[in-house]
């Protein structure tokens, strides 16, 4: 018996945001082409830059406050569940 997708753990394989830009994105990146631009793989895995990476995205979003980058990278990760993944329900 295999385990339903929406049960298993993330594989942080990227797949959900190669097929759509998520609201976050959206808002703070102003596109809905796929893939995100904020997708971002590293040692085999995917990443959201807006979260790993925002450094990499400030100027972009017109941040120049180092709390303004550690504050919206806790927010994201608590507002998306990243690291459940699309492939899992999240608990």
């Amino acid at each position: 018996m295999t385990t339903p997708l929406h049960l298993r753990p993330c594989t942080q394989c990227g797949e959900c945001c190669r097929a759509e830009v998520c609201p976050v994105g959206e808002t703070l990146l102003e596109t809905v082409q796929v893939p995100c631009p904020a997708l971002e793989f590293r040692d085999g895995k995917a990443w959201c830059g807006l979260v790993t990476n925002l450094d990499a995205y400030k100027k972009r979003l017109h941040f120049n406050q180092p709390w303004q980058v550690e504050f919206l990278q806790g927010y994201l990760k608590g507002l998306m569940n990243f690291g459940y993944g699309c492939d899992s329900d999240g608990k």
